[in-house]
């Protein structure tokens, strides 16, 4: 949907905070950490799936871990779900192949694999992982830890879909903003609070960004049943990837992430290149991630 940096709206059950258009007032104020030099927790942490495979371990030994993680998996039963209605021991089966697909350079460990299989991580890193994550409920691997606890925003949320995901995953520990301009996807929601800059500690976005040229030619399933402010992002479809980059230029506090979707490719270099050239130096460890089938569809960045 159509981006703002003015309009916030959100689902309180899962700490998601959002403010009416065109309100004038606040309520209490936001707490953040400084924005001054960054700390170590701060500092930009690559995902796995996009960090270089440089360490390699043995089929039979990847094996063993793999064998070792599913055992640890499935003693947790329905032990989470009782406690807090977290990941049963299916679920955790399920994540642990998510971390095979990211940490081995082919996605995959099977027997037909030659034996030594490239890793983004070591294999010590692994069982350090997985442990965690079983033991202390931590899911590191994902995102970066000290991020968690800040406040993040769905630029453009549409039906929310987004923002509720984030929210369920930072629980109680940190906040989601999700924001929008079209007052139909947000209609019942309630006011709880907005942001100041510098204090956002991630912003993600799939916001308009179809040239104008190209509205009339998109698919009926896509043209004729969704808001035309949700999909037109000008002559060259970039109106509101720029707005948003330098948004999150003043929003975002020091080891800030964004991740916005784009058009594909070309928007994908594009906007590349205006963050490491065109943004003041602001951004860092910039990176074009492909979709599942394999095209350039994601910008992700870090605020120094």
């Amino acid at each position: 949907m159509r981006v703002s940096f003015i309009t916030g709206y959100g689902v309180p059950k899962f700490s998601i905070l959002f403010r009416p258009h065109g309100s004038c007032y606040l309520c209490r104020p936001i707490c953040s950490s400084s924005t001054s030099a960054l700390t170590t927790s701060q500092k930009p942490r690559t995902p796995l799936f996009l960090r270089p495979p440089t360490q390699s371990a043995t089929l039979s030994d990847l094996q063993k871990w793999q064998n070792w993680a599913k055992n640890l998996a499935s003693s947790v039963g329905s032990t989470f779900v009782d406690l807090d209605n977290g990941p049963d021991s299916t679920l955790l089966r399920r994540e642990l192949k998510w971390l095979v697909e990211d940490v081995t350079e082919d996605g995959s460990i099977s027997a037909e694999q030659q034996r030594n299989i490239r890793l983004r991580v070591s294999l010590e890193e692994l069982y350090k992982l997985w442990k965690q994550r079983i033991e202390e409920k931590t899911i590191s691997v994902y995102y970066n830890q000290g991020l968690r606890e800040g406040l993040w925003a769905d630029m453009g949320t549409g039906t929310g879909a987004i923002a509720i995901g984030i929210g369920m995953i930072l629980r109680s520990y940190g906040r989601i903003i999700a924001t929008d301009l079209s007052p139909g996807s947000w209609r019942g929601f309630q006011c709880a609070e907005a942001w100041s800059t510098g204090k956002l500690a991630g912003i993600v976005s799939n916001p308009p960004y179809i040239p104008s040229d190209h509205i009339s030619g998109l698919q009926a399933e896509v043209g004729r049943h969704e808001p035309k402010m949700a999909l037109d992002g000008g002559v060259n479809g970039m109106n509101d990837l720029l707005h948003l980059c330098k948004g999150a230029a003043s929003m975002l506090k020091p080891g800030g992430f964004l991740a916005f979707e784009t058009n594909g490719e070309k928007q994908c270099k594009h906007l590349v290149e205006y963050m490491e050239t065109n943004a003041g130096g602001i951004f860092c460890d910039v990176n074009l991630v492909p979709d599942f089938a394999g095209v350039h569809r994601f910008v992700t960045a870090f605020h120094k």
